[in-house]
């Protein structure tokens, strides 16, 4: 009898586990929403791809990187992101194919574009409500 008592507890929560009972899984806090607008020199960057990356190593690897892309006016939204700061990448995909994979190298090792202003880096922190991060970016010499 004791031991169909522990089976059934022991699969109640994993069961709790599998739909997001808090208490399981890791404590990353609750995920909210990330939303923004992708301008290069002040205009709008449709069908870009971003990435929100987290560099807290001791984060489980499904819940470091979130992904969006943008629409026609540049807008963007991560519909479920965890608190934490995050390093921001943005690719242009809106090239031709040729073009793109040349574009898409070039902007991940930062050629194509770059931060507008002073900062020298693009990062975002998202806390525990709903968060706006602007992205402005100019296009680098020679581009």
């Amino acid at each position: 009898m004791a031991g169909a008592r522990l089976r059934g507890l022991l699969c109640c929560g994993f069961f709790a586990c599998l739909m997001g009972v808090p208490g399981c899984g890791p404590d990353l806090g609750t995920p909210t929403t990330l939303t923004g607008k992708v301008t290069v020199d002040g205009e709008p960057l449709s069908n870009a791809a971003l990435a929100f990356h987290t560099t807290e190593e001791e984060r489980p690897a499904e819940y470091r990187t979130f992904t969006a892309k943008t629409d026609a006016g540049g807008q963007y939204t991560v519909a479920q992101i965890y608190p934490g700061n995050y390093e921001v990448t943005v690719v242009d995909t809106s090239a031709t194919s040729a073009e793109a994979d040349a574009d898409a190298e070039s902007a991940l090792a930062g050629e194509s574009f770059r931060p507008a202003g002073d900062s020298s880096d693009l990062t975002v922190r998202v806390g525990s409500q709903p968060t706006r991060f602007d992205i402005e970016l100019t296009r680098t010499q020679g581009q």
